[in-house]
């Protein structure tokens, strides 16, 4: 699990913000007491941490994409519905209609 400060460094990173230079405890370095060089060292460790986060995060959607890729090149479909009972109250008589959809066609399958 990653330490809040660093959830909230990669945030700033996706909404574009400043980098925030952090001690190892997640406390921010004020620039008038830590050196040039600190600060300089801090930034850098931070931003290769933020770089190692962000390759993480397009790895996991990019697997996840895998994965949802694989479940829609299945040819195999299963639908079962039971529709008991429907009210809908408008003040007249209505009926349900449902079919089934083929999104690459974009043309109805069936109906009942």
């Amino acid at each position: 699990a990653l330490p809040i400060s660093t959830k909230i460094d990669y945030g700033n990173k996706m909404l574009e913000l400043d980098l925030v230079v952090r001690d190892e405890n997640g406390n921010i370095l004020d620039p008038d007491r830590t050196s040039v060089i600190n600060l300089f060292q801090a930034h850098k460790q931070a931003t290769q941490h933020i770089t190692e986060c962000t390759r993480e995060e397009s790895y996991n959607k990019q697997s996840e994409f895998t994965r949802m890729n694989r479940l829609t090149l299945s040819p195999t479909h299963s639908l079962c519905l039971c529709v008991r009972n429907f009210v809908c109250k408008i003040g007249e008589e209505a009926e349900l209609l449902m079919a089934l959809y083929d999104r690459n066609k974009q043309s109805e399958i069936g109906r009942a």
